[in-house]
């Protein structure tokens, strides 16, 4: 998950495709997988993130940007 991974110096994120991830051919170059929970509404779960919002997410928690 992405709250529990220690924060690189530098290296490169690679965000997939929901429905087919990453690349065969990229896929044996990657050192560490993140994950984002699902989250919830009061409708239920939510099922996907489109690849933005994923981005937002996780330049957010490498950022350290508090928003409360």
């Amino acid at each position: 998950p992405i709250s529990s991974v220690a924060r690189a110096k530098q290296g490169i994120i690679v965000f997939g495709n929901e429905s087919r991830g990453i690349s065969a051919e990229i896929s044996p170059c990657i050192g560490q997988r993140l994950t984002i929970p699902p989250g919830t509404t009061e409708h239920g779960r939510v099922e996907s993130l489109n690849v933005s919002s994923a981005v937002a997410i996780v330049l957010n928690a490498f950022m350290g940007i508090n928003t409360a």
